[in-house]
């Protein structure tokens, strides 16, 4: 596999994502870190509809707007304003969505 499927970057526990969800709303993520990874990387998450995986902080982020706009993230038009404001950078609003 070529670089491009690893990133580098701090670790944290899945366990946080899935106890923000059950709070509803983002812990602190400190409480959940596991390790620096400066070396060859991690191999990036399956998250999404794309073709490309997602990395673990563009999935966190998209986890926050969709928490953020909880009344709007469910439409089609609400991820296709994302989209356009490139707040995250050559993602559709489809595989966000």
């Amino acid at each position: 596999m070529g670089k491009h499927f690893f990133f580098r970057g701090d670790v944290h526990s899945a366990r946080w994502i899935v106890d923000s969800i059950k709070e509803g709303k983002l812990l602190d993520k400190e409480d959940y870190f596991r390790y620096e990874c400066a070396g060859e990387g991690i191999k990036r998450i399956e998250f999404g509809k794309g073709k490309v995986p997602y990395t673990m902080t563009e999935a966190i982020k998209i986890f926050e707007i969709g928490l953020a706009n909880a009344s709007r993230s469910r439409g089609a038009t609400f991820w296709q304003e994302v989209e356009r404001s490139s707040i995250i950078p050559k993602r559709t609003s489809d595989s966000m969505r």
